[in-house]
């Protein structure tokens, strides 16, 4: 199944008539570089409005490189409840190697 939410603020929002397993699918580009050591990760959080409890899966993880206007296109699967409100987010983790000129 698929869904369809409400855009309200910074999430989506979906509350499913039926129980079961929904695909959740985001599409997005990559543009720029990946540095040894360092990593990025896209993910997404459904969280239970109803019971408070999130669930939190990786999308995107690549390894160091460089992406040019790389196309993503990634789907999770998620198990809702009937007439549980959900909030969907997108965030990144991005962690830094720095170094210095000498």
């Amino acid at each position: 199944m698929g869904l369809t939410g409400q855009k309200l603020g910074d999430g989506i929002y979906y509350t499913p008539s039926t129980r079961g397993n929904y695909s959740v699918t985001t599409n997005f580009y990559v543009t720029g570089a990946i540095y040894s050591g360092s990593s990025l990760a896209v993910i997404v959080k459904v969280t239970d409005t109803t019971t408070g409890q999130t669930v939190t899966r990786t999308i995107f993880s690549p390894t160091s490189g460089y992406f040019d206007d790389q196309y993503v296109n990634a789907t999770e699967r998620f198990y809702l409840y009937a007439g549980h409100k959900y909030a969907f987010t997108f965030e990144t983790e991005l962690t830094q190697v720095l170094s210095s000129l000498l």
